[in-house]
């Protein structure tokens, strides 16, 4: 049962029923199906309370105009406009709340990125990526973010820039997964005595190398 929280009107069957703040337009069928309860026991229900002065309920054409006595006290509010207006701001703060990041966990974040925008090797999309690292950091921490995206730029030396992902693109890929175990096994082979940093990538096409990867190569210690 929901009581009006302004004047309104309401079509129940051919009937147009007019309520005020407080009111109710129920049928004693549609209040025992919605409380598994018998006709006779809602009847019973309402006299009660109408007796206890909790409820007035007044007959018109088969339906029962409910009118919930003391309804400004239980509602606790002024007015149905200072209502309506609590209600939205209660919801917008909730949303905030949901939205919103700790300004020193959010200045932490933007300056990791920013580190991490340092050795990215194909620099674009800059806003793009950045909502990439925010998102990817719920399912890693920075450190292997950066650690990754040095190993993906050492990796694009001496290779054809225009194949180099976008930074957005190597984010939401999950890109850092595939160098994380290009790591790995580079740690393998540099446990091998017959393994040699010169012979890493023979096939490496020297001579369509991107100087900016290069100078980040150079930046990382690579």
């Amino acid at each position: 049962m929901e009581a009006s929280w302004k004047d309104r009107t309401k079509r129940i069957g051919d009937h147009i029923i007019a309520t005020h703040r407080g009111q109710c337009a129920v049928s004693i069928r549609f209040l025992a199906k919605a409380w598994s309860w018998t006709p006779a026991r809602v009847n019973r229900f309402l006299k009660r309370i109408e007796r206890q002065n909790m409820v007035s309920i007044n007959s018109e054409t088969g339906l029962n105009i409910i009118t919930i006595c003391n309804y400004e006290k239980f509602q606790n509010v002024g007015t149905a406009p200072e209502t309506q207006a609590k209600q939205k701001r209660n919801t917008a703060e909730t949303n905030n709340k949901k939205d919103s990041i700790p300004e020193e966990r959010k200045d932490n974040t933007l300056s990791r990125f920013e580190e991490f925008w340092v050795f990215v090797p194909r620099k674009q999309g800059k806003g793009d990526a950045r909502k990439a690292y925010v998102a990817a950091l719920r399912k890693t921490d920075a450190d292997q973010l950066l650690s990754s995206i040095k190993a993906y730029a050492a990796s694009r030396i001496g290779e054809d820039p225009t194949f180099t992902v976008t930074p957005a693109k190597w984010l939401n890929s999950e890109r850092w997964l595939d160098e994380t175990q290009k790591m790995h096994r580079m740690k393998g082979r540099q446990n091998d005595d017959t393994w040699t940093p010169g012979n890493a990538a023979p096939n490496r096409r020297k001579d369509r190398s991107d100087p900016a990867i290069e100078q980040i190569a150079r930046l990382a210690g690579l």
